[in-house]
């Protein structure tokens, strides 16, 4: 069995295990290119004749290995958000994105996944809500491997992420306010 073969029996495992959805590809339609990225092309399609979504293809040499379908967002990406609305952003929404992320990738951890290089490009933002889009799966698919004693230290580089994140999102907005609210919770999130 070649190294490629086990990858792809490897990953067919992780996906029934998690109950990770999978689709047949001829249930999408008008399939078009985006863009390429470091280990990934991202398409967009429509799923099931009515919604719009976003395909990520996961490559490792010549063989893609699958594919994860993001839904498609009205709100773009965390960043651009911040962007054209960070005079518009009430405390409460600074809060609740922040929450949101934190929220996120403490089930992303618990459930074993890391992401190695969380920011606001891979964020996107979808009727005022949060929603994560690379989970570092890239890093992953590479053939990087996580060794047990590194496991605190990406833990900690996303906690760290999250911080820089919550800085971002707060970057314009001038801190004269006085802060009401659950900003505690979010600094109390990972001393749990």
């Amino acid at each position: 069995m070649s190294a490629t073969s086990n990858q792809l029996q490897q990953l067919q495992k992780y996906i029934i295990e998690k109950n990770i959805s999978s689709y047949d590809y001829i249930r999408f339609r008008n399939v078009e290119f985006i863009k390429s990225e470091r280990f990934t092309r991202v398409y967009h399609a429509v799923f099931k004749n009515k919604t719009i979504v976003i395909l990520k293809s996961f490559e490792n040499n010549d063989l893609i290995i699958n594919e994860i379908i993001n839904e498609n967002v009205n709100g773009g990406t965390l960043k651009s958000y911040l962007h054209e609305n960070s005079q518009h952003l009430s405390w409460n929404d600074m809060i609740k994105f922040s929450l949101q992320i934190a929220s996120a990738v403490r089930y992303l951890h618990a459930k074993g996944i890391f992401n190695l290089g969380l920011r606001s490009d891979d964020i996107f933002i979808h009727n005022k809500n949060i929603k994560l889009a690379d989970y570092g799966l890239s890093n992953r698919l590479k053939g990087q491997t996580i060794k047990y004693q590194h496991l605190r230290f990406y833990k900690k580089s996303d906690v760290y992420n999250v911080g820089f994140l919550m800085q971002e999102i707060c970057n314009n907005i001038l801190f004269t306010e006085n802060i009401v609210g659950p900003i505690e919770k979010y600094i109390k999130i990972y001393e749990a």
